[in-house]
């Protein structure tokens, strides 16, 4: 049975993979490639890092040691996140169309 810190870096990693995703998809709404692409490789980069200890805690590496609260405090950081990511695109539509209407 898997232990519940592995489900919530399971579903932190999730989280920053969905996010780097949308802040991917940002970048045909906005033109801005290197600014979203930077943030997408940051994202990325940050799951990687949850994704090495979730692989370390099912395989049993007695070194690691993980705490719940710290795991959990990850897991909101990562939703709060793809929230975000989620809910700015309408921001970024709404000023292009604007932009569009004030030519």
């Amino acid at each position: 049975m898997l232990r519940l810190e592995a489900i919530v870096i399971a579903c932190a990693v999730a989280a920053q993979f969905l996010s780097a995703l949308l802040a991917l998809r940002l970048i045909g709404l906005t033109k801005r490639s290197v600014a979203w692409l930077s943030i997408a490789a940051a994202i990325t980069l940050m799951a990687f890092r949850r994704l090495e200890s979730l692989l370390a805690l099912l395989s049993g590496d007695p070194s690691f040691t993980p705490n719940l609260l710290f795991e959990v405090n990850g897991l909101v950081i990562s939703l709060l996140m793809l929230v975000g990511m989620y809910l700015i695109r309408p921001i970024f539509s709404a000023l292009t169309r604007s932009e569009v209407h004030q030519r």
